[in-house]
């Protein structure tokens, strides 16, 4: 799925419509602050660098790519760079050229990483409970966990964001923008 066109959208979203958006962002931005805040106070890490740690902890031998990782949180090659950066100074990734591709760039999650992931999962997950899981009964886990695997599935037809970026990139280029 590419952005269609503004001129092929068709109808604005209703006001109801926009209202349910915006509780999706808050509910979503609130729960994210506090969650970062959390993480901030136990180990110095933000919730962002967390969750490169923890797809690294399930990946096989602890290993992605740094494209894999930022189209995986929708991050910008750059800001994954930066995030990966903080984490391989404070000993809980290294970085190197990948032997299958010497353009990659691989990233593998160090035993002191495996050790911090260890740590604050339980208190991230409990947090999270609390939050979140706390405040739904089953019927409307089971509806939030649908509704969301049907957006998500309509937002994955699109490329990954590095791909997306490029791609703009050469069009205004081509386009002489």
């Amino acid at each position: 799925m590419a952005i269609p066109d503004r001129a092929k959208l068709g109808r604005e979203v209703t006001p109801r419509e926009l209202a349910v958006w915006h509780q999706l962002i808050r509910v979503v931005g609130t729960a994210g602050d506090l969650l970062d805040e959390q993480l901030r106070d136990i180990a110095g890490v933000t919730i962002a660098e967390f969750l490169i740690l923890n797809r690294l902890n399930s990946a096989d031998a602890g290993t992605m790519t740094m494209t894999d990782l930022a189209d995986g949180q929708a991050a910008s090659r750059s800001g994954m760079t930066h995030r990966v950066d903080k984490l391989e100074k404070l000993g809980l990734v290294r970085r190197r050229t990948s032997a299958a591709d010497e353009r990659a760039r691989e990233v593998t999650l160090t035993d002191a990483g495996r050790e911090r992931v260890a740590e604050l999962a339980p208190h991230h997950r409990r947090l999270l409970r609390h939050l979140i899981f706390d405040q739904l009964g089953s019927d409307d886990l089971d509806d939030l966990e649908t509704l969301l695997g049907r957006l998500s599935a309509h937002l994955d037809t699109a490329p990954p964001r590095s791909v997306r970026r490029r791609n703009s990139r050469a069009h205004r280029v081509a386009e002489g923008s």
